[in-house]
Order: C-alpha cells, then structure tokens, then sequence
C-alpha cells in the first residue's frame, strides 16, 4: 500500500490500482478518480433508521461448552414468556418508526433449550405485525444439536428464521464446539441439518480463530447443503489472530478471492451469493464494494439494535451483556444519537473507515481498550480483496458485475418495507398483515 497525494496506490490479486481514502472510490487509473470531498463531509445527524432489531437473551443455558464462548458465566436461566412480551413491548414503544423489524432471539445461550418462549416470541410477532402492518420477523441461530425434524419443521411453520452454528472442517469444529460432556459435535449437527426440509433457508454462522484452515474448500463443501454461510472472527484476543494465524488466514482469503474471480469468469455466481447473502465479514465488504455503497459506523449496536439481558437491562448487542459497563440507560432514542456519533468518531484516521465503519466497542473491552492491531490488519486485506474484486470482475465480466450490483441492492432493500406487498395489502383490505403476506409470497413464489 503507498501513498499518492490523496490517493492510495494498492497492490492486490495481482493488481495495482487507485483508491481514494475520502470517497471510498477506486480505479485502475488515476485520472477517473475524480475527489468529491469527504463522502460524508459536514455535521453528522442520526440518519433515518428504517429497521430495527430487537434481541431477546431467552436463554442463559447451553448443552454445549465452546471453549471461546463470549458467556463464561451461565446461569443455567430461561426467560419466561411475560417477561419476553415486556421486554419488546418497551422496545416498540421506544422505536415505533420502523417500517420493518427483526426479533432475534439468539442470545448469550442455546435458544433451543427454551422452544416454548420461542414460539410465544414467534406468536407475538404475527399479532405485532397485524397490529402494526408491519413485518416482524423472528430469527435465531442455534447449536444444531437438538434441531431435530420435528423443531426444524415446528420454527419454519412458526415463521421462525434460523441459522446453525457450524465452524469449519471437522478439526477445528470439533475442537472449539463440543458438549458438556466433552463429545464431538458435528457429526449431529449435520446430521440434524440434512434432515430439515425448505434447507435453502437455513444458513450457516462460523467463527474465525487462529486455527486456519482451508477456507476455499470449506465453503465449497457446506455450500452443497446451505445456500448462505457466514463466517465472522471470533471475539478477543485469546482465541483471536496472533502474526502467524493472522499471515495464513490473509493467504487462505487470497486464494479465495482468485477463485472467486475464475467464477466469475464461467458465470459461476454461487460463491458469491453463500458469503454475499447474509452475515459473512467478507461477505459485508464485497456487498458494500459490488453494491458501490459506504458506511458510517461499524454495526447497528445501541443504534437500531437493542438487546434485553434477562434481568430487563438493556445492551447493544448480546455480545456486551456480561459487560455491565456497557449497559444502556436513559431515552433509547437520544442514547441512539449518541452511539452514532460516537461510532463515527473510531478509527477516523483509517483509510478504509467508509468500508470498515470503526472499531467493536466489545472487542476494544475485551482487550483492555485496544483494538486488536491484527484483526484491523486482516479486515483491511478483505476490504482490498473485496475491491481489486470489483474492478478485475468489472473489467472481465461486465454482465455479471451487474448481476451482483442488482444483488447488493436488492439485498440492502430487505430491511425496507417492500412497496409491492403493501400495494397488494391496499388492494385486499380484508386480508390481515400475515395472511397478506404468505398469499403474496405464494403468488410471486417467495418463502
């Protein structure tokens, strides 16, 4: 990476081109870069939120015993259904604007080992979205472990999303994931999985730790039984990058994006789409890259989401719950202002912030207030990656780079309220939010 006036000149995939730090944008030559200013120049407002995610800790109880678990001090609690409702009661009431919203109901435990409180959740929200005429959608990732055919089936009736816990090859998912007991995990879990019906809408959550392994041939493979995989580092310095992980998981994500870029070449778009379509942290730069679009801050933590731990105390995210510090207190509204704001001002030194957004508040904590010096290095590769990318895809492939620019924005629409369904809705006054809904799913043949 060097320096070039205001421009930086990167070295990436074989690649050298342009990116300018204040717009975000790049190029192979110089001169299409033509600087706007800041991208986000001026005094910084809250911009309109037009979805929210509310999250529940139902469950402070685990069948498992994952040795880099953010919740080391399990209680063995679960959430009653009362206290579920008067926790989203007083988080609709605080944020009533929202055109759309998700219940995530993942926690700091195994959601499962509480099923009755989640399908109280998820009756809540068809008579919330009746209610409100708004889409309210529950959702969790779960273990695997005790996902059965018959819960599978029973969450997908409830209109209950969910995704599994699944980290890698079997060397490292059976190191870090295992039972109370000490067993292995992962021949049940995918056991468990081939089992669901309507697969292609469950996905997979991985965590990234020092232990590197062939990330190319791991996607590949569970991409043969989940539409959508997601992998994300893991939180703290313990189980995190050192140097040496740090070097091997920059070529493991390299080799990646080179075949990526091959595919692209054959019109093989599935790869992209598993990282692309939910939560992956590569996936998130190559959305914001393909899709053109920048950030302003990191994550929605304390900004559109909230999370109730089971004593009613309110949190970012379930991450910062066994951090009391962290706790929320006061108007939620102004306190969202605030996080806002202070999200914009982290890393504000930082080439790549437009892509990046800033630092984890939870992460800084867990390493006694530093950012970790490796996951910034990494992260900064995937965001180069994710725009040599862009431009090689952009230069060799035209049409495809179209299908994955429609993707990103289609994507980025999903926490909007669909048009089309609410002109459906005015035309059938009779019907009610969900029964609205699932007839016009059927009818343009979307789950």
């Amino acid at each position: 990476m060097e320096l070039n006036k205001s421009l930086l000149l990167l070295h990436c995939l074989g690649e050298t081109f342009y990116y300018d730090p204040q717009t975000g944008d790049v190029s192979f030559s110089k001169t299409d870069l033509k600087n706007n200013g800041d991208a986000f120049s001026g005094p910084h407002s809250l911009p309109r939120q037009y979805s929210y995610s509310f999250c529940l800790n139902i469950s402070d109880a685990c069948n498992l015993h994952c040795t880099y678990c953010f919740n080391k001090t399990k209680t063995g609690r679960l959430l009653d259904a009362n206290n579920a409702v008067k926790c989203l009661d007083g988080l609709f009431s605080a944020f009533p604007d929202g055109e759309k919203y998700f219940i995530d109901i993942s926690g700091k435990g195994e959601p499962l080992l509480n099923l009755p409180v989640v399908l109280s959740i998820a009756r809540y929200c068809k008579e919330k979205s009746n209610l409100i005429r708004r889409e309210v959608l529950p959702m969790l990732v779960c273990n695997g472990t005790l996902l059965s055919p018959k819960i599978a089936e029973t969450l997908q009736e409830h209109g209950v999303l969910f995704g599994i816990s699944i980290d890698g090859p079997r060397s490292v998912h059976d190191k870090y994931r295992r039972t109370i007991d000490d067993s292995p995990t992962l021949d049940l879990i995918m056991s468990n999985a081939l089992k669901i019906k309507n697969r292609q809408y469950v996905g997979v959550a991985g965590t990234l730790t020092k232990e590197v392994f062939d990330i190319t041939s791991t996607i590949l493979s569970l991409s043969k039984v989940f539409k959508t995989i997601s992998f994300r580092l893991v939180r703290g310095a313990k189980y995190g990058l050192n140097e040496e992980s740090l070097q091997k998981w920059m070529l493991e994500y390299t080799k990646l994006a080179e075949r990526m870029f091959e595919d692209s070449k054959r019109n093989d778009i599935g790869i992209y789409l598993c990282l692309m379509n939910g939560d992956d942290l590569f996936g998130r730069y190559l959305c914001l890259a393909f899709g053109n679009q920048r950030t302003m801050n990191r994550c929605d933590s304390g900004i559109s989401r909230f999370t109730c731990d089971m004593d009613g105390s309110i949190f970012g995210c379930p991450a910062s719950c066994s951090m009391r510090m962290l706790a929320i207190k006061g108007n939620l509204q102004k306190i969202s202002e605030v996080a806002f704001r202070k999200q914009l001002q982290s890393c504000q030194g930082c080439p790549f912030k437009l892509y990046c957004g800033g630092a984890c508040e939870v992460d800084t904590v867990l390493d006694n207030g530093v950012e970790n010096v490796y996951t910034c290095r990494f992260e900064q590769h995937l965001i180069c990656l994710a725009l040599a990318l862009k431009l090689k895809v952009w230069s060799e492939n035209e049409a495809f780079f179209i299908r994955l620019n429609s993707f990103c924005e289609e994507k980025a629409m999903r926490r909007r309220e669909d048009p089309s369904l609410m002109a459906f809705l005015r035309k059938n006054p009779e019907l009610n939010f969900v029964d609205g809904k699932k007839l016009f799913d059927s009818q343009t043949k979307r789950y």
